[in-house]
């Protein structure tokens, strides 16, 4: 594998890095808006700062689809970035591990999905990431090994859709959100003590109109743990947890869906 070191070149708004592209966001900072690399396997690596014409631009986020269905097997994320768009990385099937900086807060609907050979995620010690967005992970079949860090909010609808191969999770202590199917299809999950969601005792309510009624809606979606034993999944010890509650209620139905 190879990783690239390339010079930067300025085309009006836009910022062009060798085979990457970049657009000004704010003043000096830019999204990583493209990648057009080589067709066979590399690695590549993105510069926290570069510099033109005395003038230095910080990349901060990886735009929408920039590295969608490259060959990339690796790639080296500086720490100013601090989010991962919309199918940034999606179908990037030679992609086997992800490094996420520290400074990443979100990551976007479908960033890594269908990532067919993603083993490995691995978050930064310090992460300062809040939520991850529906469908992030879907489709990872070969993800083994992922820690979601202290700090995270929200998980969206099916972030981890169909990640097989994840043989343990642990969801933290600030979680306030699951929507719905997100760890739906996981079927190395399903095994004793595999899934902890013991320390999640912090998921929130909403107000919803239903009906003309307003109605107190606890934030945990249809389906969250579809294909696991209930009697599996380690809940918080306080029996009233929203979390507990939800576990307890689980349907034969949701436990064997696929």
């Amino acid at each position: 594998d190879k990783t690239h070191s390339v010079e930067m070149v300025i085309d009006g708004q836009t910022v062009t890095v060798g085979t990457i592209t970049y657009d000004n966001e704010k003043g000096k900072n830019v999204v990583i808006t493209k990648y057009e690399g080589l067709a066979t396997n590399h690695a590549v690596k993105i510069d926290s700062v570069f510099v033109h014409d005395n003038t230095e631009y910080t990349p901060t986020s990886i735009g929408d689809e920039a590295f969608r269905a490259t060959a990339i097997t690796g790639i080296e994320l500086p720490s100013t970035i601090t989010s991962i768009g919309r199918q940034a990385f999606a179908k990037c099937d030679s992609l086997t591990t992800i490094v996420i900086p520290a400074s990443v807060k979100h990551i976007g609907k479908g960033a890594f999905a269908e990532c067919t050979n993603l083993e490995t995620v691995i978050f930064e010690e310090g992460s300062q990431l809040v939520s991850i967005d529906m469908q992030a992970f879907a489709e990872c079949t070969a993800l083994k090994n992922i820690t979601i860090p202290e700090g995270v909010e929200t998980i969206g609808t099916g972030a981890f859709y169909n990640c097989e191969s994840i043989t343990a999770i642990k969801t933290p202590s600030t979680l306030k959100s699951i929507d719905d199917g997100a760890f739906l299809g996981c079927a190395g999950l399903n095994t004793p003590g595999a899934l902890d969601v013991s320390a999640s005792v912090n998921i929130e309510t909403k107000i919803e109109n239903v009906a003309g009624e307003k109605v107190e809606i606890v934030c945990l979606g249809k389906h969250i743990f579809g294909g696991i034993n209930k009697d599996y999944i380690v809940v918080p010890s306080d029996p009233e947890s929203e979390m507990a509650k939800y576990v307890a209620a689980m349907t034969v139905a949701e436990e064997t869906e696929q």
